[in-house]
């Protein structure tokens, strides 16, 4: 883990500036959500047929029989399937929209600009240069010129930057533009149970909710807050995950004021839930995970402890009985009960959640290689992994082997496909996350 920095540098990761329109994150520690019935973001449980590159191109890969399908064809990129769809690329850059049996919605009339397919719509744009959306029989449902960068649609509307100059707007999935005023620096990436917060020119936090067919102004943030923070763990490198979801949704928003100390905001009334007090705070589902100078614990949703301050780091228990910690001495990783017990004793170089599973990945002290454990500490399948990842499938596991190839494990260790594939797409593992990076859900419309 990374010890927390100053929260200006991590603002940058929580809301979507002008230059760099799509979060970045940079961490490959995945976390589960704390609630499950939480709207998951960029999400697809659709993962039994992954995209993996073959020295080739990318083929499509059944994990549960590790066979190739050989009739979705083999491409120069792909990715997962959202709604249905697959968004793969020829040699010329070319875009498609293909389904798991092999037919392709735009064999035709190739795009040359695409997003998955989320709320029944993706954005697309053709030789024309001109951005419109499609359903998913690929008919158009409205079209958009004087727009310089869209992402793909999530609880009904799109962010996009409307020009080059870097103006913000909402569109919603008539094709109606939703002004901001004041004018936004930069927004939360998605519209979140029909709310966005955004950062001014002048540096204040001002939240929106959407009502009657606009976004109005609710609430403006007190303009000592320094930054906010939407993630299930602290550090600089986290992934801002579901936490984000639940969040807003419950109205419960990590924030810190200009001494960088840290508590829980409500943007309903403006006023904090937990007064500023922590050196780091993030939720866990109705409890919270705090840092109090360099130890860990939990508290409740008054404030009071639940687990003192006592660990060298943690994680958030989420959906699971047992959370991952490291022991303060030591420093090395175990999980604790909701006591602050040790249900599995700290002999591990560094774990990831059970998740709700029976085992859970953890990396060997001597060798320094991935192996799973179960809850009992023990190897069910020894170190031998240069790196194990969780990418929300219920009992399977991305491995990348000495060789640097990548396969598929069960939950016993025993391959289901072989490490036969030197390139693992990065979003694969981000797809727990909700809040994907790179240029997978967006793309430019005019250069």
């Amino acid at each position: 883990m990374i010890e927390m920095k100053t929260v200006r540098s991590i603002i940058a990761r929580v809301l979507l500036p002008v230059s760099v329109f799509l979060l970045t994150v940079s961490s490959c520690d995945i976390r589960n959500s704390a609630k499950s019935s939480y709207d998951k973001g960029y999400y697809t449980d659709d993962l039994k047929i992954i995209p993996l590159y073959n020295g080739k191109g990318f083929v499509f890969v059944n994990i549960e029989t590790g066979e190739e399908l050989s009739n979705l064809g083999i491409w120069e990129k792909a990715t997962l399937f959202y709604g249905g769809y697959s968004v793969v690329s020829d040699s010329l850059d070319n875009r498609f929209f293909i389904d798991k049996k092999g037919h392709i919605l735009n064999r035709e009339t190739p795009y040359i600009g695409a997003t998955p397919f989320f709320d029944g719509l993706a954005w697309v744009m053709g030789k024309d240069s001109c951005a419109k959306t499609i359903d998913s029989k690929g008919k158009t449902v409205f079209e958009m010129k004087d727009v310089y960068r869209v992402p793909a649609f999530h609880n009904g509307f799109s962010v996009v930057i409307n020009d080059i100059k870097g103006s913000i707007r909402i569109v919603d999935k008539k094709g109606n533009i939703l002004e901001l005023e004041p004018e936004c620096k930069a927004v939360t990436p998605l519209v979140i149970n029909n709310t966005i917060i955004v950062s001014t020119a002048e540096h204040n936090y001002v939240v929106f909710e959407y009502s009657k067919g606009k976004f109005s102004r609710r609430t403006f943030l007190d303009d000592k807050l320094s930054s906010f923070s939407l993630k299930d763990n602290i550090g600089e490198y986290a992934y801002m995950s579901q936490n984000l979801f639940q969040a807003i949704c419950e109205d419960k928003i990590p924030l810190s004021n200009i001494d960088d100390e840290w508590g829980i905001f409500s943007l309903k009334d403006g006023k904090p839930l937990i007064d500023y007090e922590y050196d780091g705070i993030v939720l866990d589902g109705d409890n919270y995970l705090v840092k109090k100078g360099n130890k860990y614990g939990w508290i409740d949703a008054k404030g009071n402890y639940l687990i003192n301050p006592r660990f060298g780091n943690a994680n958030i228990f989420g959906e699971d009985l047992w959370a991952a910690a490291q022991d303060d001495y030591t420093e090395k990783w175990g999980f604790i009960d909701k006591e602050g017990n040790w249900a599995v004793k700290p002999e591990f170089e560094e774990v990831l959640p059970f998740r709700r599973r029976e085992v859970a990945p953890a990396r060997d002290m001597e060798r320094r290689q991935w192996g799973l454990i179960d809850k009992s500490g023990d190897w069910i399948a020894f170190p031998q992994f240069l790196m194990i990842l969780d990418f929300g499938y219920p009992d399977r596991f991305v491995v990348l082997d000495e060789s640097r190839a990548w396969g598929v494990i069960n939950t016993e260790g025993k391959y289901v496909v072989r490490p036969r594939y030197p390139v693992m797409l990065k979003y694969l593992f981000e797809n727990l996350s909700g809040t994907l990076s790179g240029d997978i859900f967006t793309f430019w419309a005019k250069d």
